[in-house]
């Protein structure tokens, strides 16, 4: 049996098979709240050069103002989302 994230890729994998996804034009985070997190703000957004939008649950209540705020969004700009789909299988 799969998990949820290697079934992910293989999606990305299958779905590449028939096109070549666009790449990351921008990153839309929620701001982090101390002591919960509104529902409102459990979710990204990301756009892509063709200027489709996908909205993907963000938030886990296991990570730390810190780690959040370190995020590094720019190492995903411009990026080919396949490539991306494969950090999904990290522990990192």
């Amino acid at each position: 049996m799969n998990s949820i994230s290697e079934e992910l890729v293989q999606i990305v994998v299958e779905l590449s098979k028939k096109f070549k996804p666009p790449k990351i034009e921008e990153i839309f985070i929620p701001p982090f709240f101390e002591n919960e997190q509104p529902k409102w703000a459990e979710f990204l957004a990301i756009r892509l050069q063709d200027d489709t939008i996908g909205i993907s649950y963000i938030f886990s209540h296991e990570i730390s103002k810190q780690a959040y705020e370190n995020i590094q969004l720019d190492q995903f700009l411009f990026k080919d989302p396949r490539e991306i789909s494969k950090l999904f299988l990290s522990n990192n």
